[in-house]
Parts: C-alpha cells; structure tokens; sequence
C-alpha cells in the first residue's frame, strides 16, 4: 500500500492540550464511527471508555484500517512514514502545540505540509494578520501635461520649450539645428577656445562604396620553419572520408614499425601472383604450428630425390620378422 493513497487533505494535525487529549480523541471517534480506527501510541495506552477502538504500537499493528490516529510522534521520522502504509483514506496526528517542531522532518520527507486543525475550545486559534486598506491613488493628467509644457524640452530644444529638428536625412537619422562642436562635451561642457576648434566637415548623406580592387597575393609564401611545440592533449581518432593521393609517392627510408592491432579479414577477390619470383636471402625460420592433412590428388615426384641427413629417431613399434628372400648387396 503506497503513502500516496492518503490524500493531502485527509493528512492533518489537530492541536489539543495533553490534559484534553481524551476529549479530543472522543471528539474524533464520535465523527468518523463508521470507519475502522486504530490508535498508535509510542508507549502502551489504555482506554476504558473506548473499548472497541484498537490500541497499538508502531511494532504491534499487522493489518490496515480506514484512519489511523497517533497520539504521539517518534523521534526517527522514518518510522512515522511507515505508519501511513497502514491508512487507507485518512490519518491524523494529536499534538500539543509546543511539539509543533517534530513535524518539520516528517514535512521534508514528504515534500508537502501537513494541514493543520485547530478545533475551538481545545487549542488557541491561529492568528490573523490585520487587512490593510487599500490605498486609491488619483492622478491628474491635466496638471501634468501643463507642468510638462512650461519646462524645457529634452530633445534639442530651447528654454521655451520650442524643437530645434530640422529634418532627416536619406538614412533616418534626425538633423538639428543647434548641433555643433562649439562645446567640449566630452570633459566638463565648458566652451572650446578658439585654438581648439576645428572646422566640421560637411556630413555626407550616402555612403561611398568601396571601388578599390583587391589585389592578388604576387609573392611567394614561405613555408613555417620554426619550432613546433608538442601536442599535449588527448588525440583524437579521424572517422571522416579520406581522400585519395594523386601526387607522385616516394620511398619511405625510416624504420618500419610492425602492426599490432587486429586485422580484418579480406573480402575481395584474391588475384594469384604471375610475376618473378625473387630468391629469399633470410634466414629461415621452422615452422612448428599444428599441420593440415592434404586432402588432394598427390601427384609422383620425379625429380632427384636427396638423401636424410637429419637425426633419426628410435623405433618403438614391434618388429616383424623377415620371411621373404635375402639378395645379395651387389
């Protein structure tokens, strides 16, 4: 059974003395009669006044019920959260308000708050905060247009509030009377001496393309000579298409390294070598791997046959005797 079952509203915390917590617990058996209840106690709890309410402990319960109530919280939260496997539709927890704290780890665990009830007459009520009154704010639009209109202009105008724009030119940018480099902006404002100015260059309204030629790289590159530093990063394998050499290849005269890796087998059609074959100047080495038997047509050797020299080894059959006729060794 998932914890999940339990909705959030039915997952709630009712606040009560400890010296009303029979009260309350009557209270709540009295709402929900038509359901199976089990009451879960950390330490052992009689009820004599309740005696078809079922008293349990966190080890004792075996079986699930429709609500299941505690009355006190342990200190692992871990061992509350497996309680809920055992409520079916509701489960409620009776607390005085000074043990308020014990629920924030269960409320992490869970990843939600626990809905919490203050019935009237056996907890405090939770305290309101006060409505404030909302404030109306009248404006004026009229007054602000004329106070606008009294105050200079902040687009190039004058003390009167009159524009100094004149026009704009063939690529929207605004042209303004008054626009000059009589002052030194980019310092403190203060007037330019007459050493200091300089004449302004008529603005030109379209810009002038560029008719140069680009000229073609006449000289010689040179190859880099300088030192390479060596690569100290990963190296990466190239997977992409290669492309094939058509220049003139030459002989490699380094040391040939041998190929370790795995080979591939051949797929494509073996041609068979016509060609002169040349004499090998190596030496030979045996070979010593396993034989395949010769499984074909073995043809008579005719040419000169050459006497074994070789060591030869013991015979370790058994011997037959000789029946036939001795020659004589001419």
């Amino acid at each position: 059974m998932s914890i999940l079952s339990i909705k959030r509203h039915n997952h709630r915390v009712y606040f009560c003395e400890l010296a009303r917590r029979d009260e309350m617990l009557a209270l709540l058996f009295e709402q929900h009669a038509k359901q199976s209840i089990a009451l879960i106690s950390e330490t052992p709890l009689e009820l004599s006044w309740a005696p078809h309410i079922e008293v349990h402990t966190a080890q004792s319960i075996d079986r699930a019920f429709d609500l299941i109530i505690s009355v006190e919280l342990p200190e692992q939260p871990e061992r509350y959260i497996a309680r809920l496997a055992y409520a079916t539709s509701f489960a409620f927890v009776v607390l005085p308000p000074e043990m308020m704290s014990q629920l924030y780890p269960i409320e992490q665990i869970l990843g939600r708050s626990l809905v919490q009830e203050r019935v009237e007459g056996f907890a405090e009520a939770i305290p309101r905060k006060p409505v404030v009154e909302e404030q109306v704010w009248i404006i004026d639009r009229e007054a602000m247009k004329s106070e606008r209109n009294e105050g200079p202009s902040h687009r190039g105008g004058d003390a009167r509030g009159k524009s100094n724009f004149i026009k704009k030119d063939a690529q929207g940018k605004a042209i303004f009377d008054r626009k000059s480099g009589e002052r030194n902006h980019r310092y403190d404002g203060s007037a330019k001496a007459e050493t200091d100015r300089t004449e302004r260059k008529p603005y030109r309204e379209e810009k002038r393309p560029y008719d140069r030629e680009k000229k073609p790289l006449d000289g010689e590159r040179k190859p880099f000579d300088g030192p390479r530093k060596p690569y100290d990063g990963e190296k990466k394998p190239y997977n992409g298409p290669r492309k094939p050499y058509d220049g003139e290849r030459k002989p490699y005269d380094g040391e040939k390294r041998p190929y370790n890796g795995p080979r591939k087998p051949y797929d494509g059609e073996k041609k068979s070598f016509d060609g002169e074959r040349k004499p090998y100047d190596g030496e030979k080495k045996p070979y010593n791997g396993p034989r395949k038997p010769y499984d074909g047509e073995r043809k008579p050797y005719d040419g000169e046959k050459r006497p074994y020299n070789g060591p030869r080894k013991p015979y370790d059959g058994e011997r037959k005797s000789f029946d036939g006729e001795k020659k004589p060794f001419d």
